[in-house]
């Protein structure tokens, strides 16, 4: 499946440039990594809790074999218990399609604080595409949710992220560029990002 270790290359790439961007801000902190293709998108959520009762407990619960670290079959269980606190208050979806949610894959990382990070990577299957069509991206945080540190990425040379708005207010994208953000999203906010696909050059004629 090269397609998908590409990705994941990726969103570890990506996790590592936005934890500058997430450190010390509040006590639990969040980001969202979204790549767009033609016919799916990946969604990353990043979790992060300070030490403290969750993340000792989670320890206690999961670290089956006791070695300090949750290997993939420890945190693939430890994710259940994270995944609701970490989606809290907010939602995505792709504007007029009907995504269909692959298996998520699940990673933790233990700090030598004492605090853990979450890292869930799932691919959504766009089913009802229109070949060529743009797609449309909306990100929205409920009342009180926690900040959340979004970015955004077009996966493909045939992808393009065209314009990005943060409660109808329109954000800079990088021109020509396939990475944008992050960009902040605050309690009761609304992002939507289109993302424009290229459509093919007719044939030159003989």
């Amino acid at each position: 499946m090269p397609h998908l270790s590409r990705t994941l290359c990726l969103f570890c790439a990506l996790l590592a440039l936005s934890a500058p961007a997430l450190a010390h801000e509040q006590p639990q902190e969040r980001g969202l990594i979204a790549q767009m293709g033609e016919h799916d998108v990946h969604i990353m959520l990043t979790y992060r809790q300070p030490a403290g009762e969750l993340t000792a407990l989670t320890m206690a619960r999961f670290d089956v074999n006791k070695d300090g670290q949750l290997d993939a079959q420890e945190a693939e269980f430890a994710g259940q218990s994270w995944l609701p606190r970490a989606l809290h208050g907010l939602t995505f979806e792709v504007v007029g399609h009907a995504p269909r949610a692959h298996r998520p894959q699940i990673k933790f990382r233990r700090h030598e604080d004492g605090a853990m990070e979450m890292a869930a990577l799932v691919r959504y299957e766009l089913t009802n595409t229109v070949p060529h069509t743009a797609r449309m991206l909306r990100i929205t945080l409920a009342d009180h949710a926690l900040k959340t540190a979004a970015r955004l990425h077009a996966q493909s040379p045939g992808v393009s992220l065209a314009q990005v708005l943060l409660s109808e207010r329109a954000l800079a994208t990088p021109p020509g560029e396939s990475l944008a953000g992050p960009y902040t999203l605050r309690a009761g906010q609304t992002m939507q990002a289109r993302f424009a696909l290229a459509t093919p050059r007719p044939a030159a004629q003989p």
